[in-house]
């Protein structure tokens, strides 16, 4: 999740999806990444060109079954944003509704650790009867469920805290476990996984995935040899640990990213690979995946392999809307690849990932609430059914009131008009917000607020009384906007997700202009008391240091 920006340009895709993919069939592949892949890679976006493709006429089934993808399963990632049961429960009913036939669930600091990594558990967190009302749910509605431990990288959540510190493969990372420290994977690895099997086993456990994908910067502690075949070695423990736990037969997928980089031909590495199934992460084009790649790793020995396409979450760290174009034609590209690239009895199946943040520290990325139109749309896309079809049948499950949409664009048109769980939040952010803040960007142009309130002007408290008088109703309503707007968002926000939660949202979103707005209405109504000012010349010691981060009285300077 994302720390290094890379863009990779797709090729020219037009006219019909048979050309397009005789093209990527053809053509040089992009040099692979292999910790990229579209997703949260420090930052890494795949940049989407050209037209959506329509899905290939021959998708709507499977080879191997009636379903067109044997397993969907929906990721919800919980660090930092868990919603709330009720939230949760209305959405596992959703996508049940929709063609999901599971979830994978990864919690990071929010299950109710109770041993060795008791210290590291959020205040917010679960509690364990909580988490059973919700798996007890996702059964009630025959979806699997599928936890995701992280097991390599990924491990900011517990290496983070001082008692753990000397558990990282370095000092200076923090994310990533050294994996030759015996206690390390002992008291971090295997005491959460044996913690989130001993719930899960309540409900069933027929797969179980361990992570493995950015482990940056990873191998300094080896000392075995290739840090590598080190891994290879980690990775296929792991795996064994959690068949002791549950049976020999539980299927354990893993990310692709890192054990591609793993020598194929070593004996670690082909163990691993006949112990696990590789899960493909790409939210771009898949253009770096061409037919070698599927030949390759859909031999007649080896497991299947899992396509990972997203709902949200891989469009840039601090992304507040989905973008449903990239996210629509993503899970299309999917179904064409699955459809004409993977032998059908090789494909395991797909995730659509929904990623919450792209590393523990990160920002949210397009928060949970708003992305459910962008969930049940692309499960209606992993059921191959065409695109004529898809938007109306989204609609019908989102509950919009309004004539069925026949393209993309009018299905956002018409989306923040529907009656789905957490639409109210929906339609405030995406309707009410982008008004207030058009208000509030035109006034900060204004002709009274670009002379008489700007920086120079709140600093050294000099301005003409008229001329603010004659914004200050302007700038008194906007603020109570704003205000009144924030408050109601987070009471919404607070019936969708647990905890602390709403308030980071706002403070994230909203609150930048509502601070400013508060700091020019403070700065307004002082300066119109004045009746006596400064003489020139003023003093600007600071300027060519940059000067602070706020004027003397206090107003901190977005813009103007």
């Amino acid at each position: 999740m994302r720390r290094f920006k890379l863009r990779v340009q797709n090729s020219s895709l037009t006219g019909r999806v048979a050309r397009y993919l005789g093209l990527i069939a053809t053509v040089l592949c992009v040099y692979f990444v292999f910790v990229s892949g579209g997703r949260r890679i420090g930052g890494f976006e795949e940049e989407f060109t050209g037209p959506v493709p329509e899905i290939a006429p021959s998708v709507g089934k499977s080879v191997s079954t009636s379903r067109f993808y044997d397993q969907v399963l929906v990721h919800f990632d919980l660090k930092g944003a868990a919603p709330t049961v009720t939230f949760f429960k209305d959405l596992l009913t959703s996508i049940a509704a929709n063609g999901a036939t599971g979830i994978l669930i990864e919690y990071e600091d929010v299950f109710p650790y109770n041993g060795k990594l008791r210290s590291a558990v959020n205040e917010e967190a679960y509690s364990l009867d909580q988490l059973r009302e919700i798996l007890s749910y996702a059964k009630s509605l025959k979806l699997s469920i599928v936890p995701l431990i992280q097991s390599f990288g990924h491990l900011e959540w517990v290496l983070k805290l001082a008692e753990f510190r000397s558990f990282r493969d370095h000092d200076t990372n923090n994310g990533v476990i050294c994996i030759e420290n015996e206690q390390a994977i002992r008291d971090v690895v295997y005491s959460s996984i044996s913690e989130v099997i001993k719930l899960h086993k309540e409900f069933g456990v027929e797969m179980v995935h361990i992570g493995g994908d950015e482990a940056f910067d990873y191998g300094k502690c080896v000392k075995s040899g290739p840090r590598e075949v080190a891994a290879a070695k980690h990775l296929k423990s792991v795996a064994n640990f959690v068949r002791s736990l549950t049976s020999p037969s539980v299927r354990i997928l893993a990310w692709n990213d890192m054990i591609m980089q793993f020598p194929r031909g070593d004996p670690k590495t082909q163990s691993l690979l006949r112990a696990v199934e590789l899960v493909v992460w790409d939210y771009g084009d898949l253009a770096r995946f061409q037919r070698y790649f599927w030949a390759q790793y859909t031999e007649k020995d080896q497991l299947p392999i899992w396509g990972a396409s997203a709902f949200k979450g891989a469009d840039g760290a601090a992304q507040l809307y989905v973008d449903y174009e990239k996210r629509f034609r993503n899970n299309q590209i999917w179904a064409n690849v699955k459809q004409n690239q993977i032998p059908a009895n090789k494909f395991g199946g797909l995730i659509l990932t929904g990623w919450q943040r792209y590393d523990h520290f990160s920002t949210f990325c397009e928060i949970l609430p708003m992305a459910v139109p962008s969930i049940i749309l692309n499960l209606q896309v992993a059921q191959g059914i065409q695109t004529d079809e898809v938007f109306a049948k989204t609609a019908n499950s989102l509950k919009c009131p309004m004539k069925s949409p026949k393209n993309l664009a009018n299905f956002e048109a018409i989306v923040g008009n529907c009656a789905f769980s957490g639409s109210r939040f929906y339609t405030m952010m995406t309707r009410t917000w982008p008004g207030i803040q058009s208000e509030w960007d035109n006034f900060i142009i204004s002709h009274e607020m670009t002379g008489w309130l700007r920086p120079y002007n709140r600093h050294y408290d000099f301005s003409n009384r008229i001329y603010l008088q004659a914004l200050m109703p302007n700038l008194i309503q906007l603020h109570g906007r704003i205000e009144g707007f924030a408050k109601s968002l987070r009471d919404e926000l607070r019936k969708l997700l647990i905890g602390s939660a709403a308030d980071e949202f706002i403070f994230n979103t909203i609150s930048p202009t509502l601070k400013q707005a508060k700091a020019l209405l403070n700065a307004a109504n002082r300066m119109s008391e004045k009746r006596v000012f400064a003489k020139r010349a003023f003093h600007f010691d600071d300027v060519i240091n940059g000067g602070s981060d706020s004027d003397a009285n206090g107003c901190f300077c977005y813009s103007n």
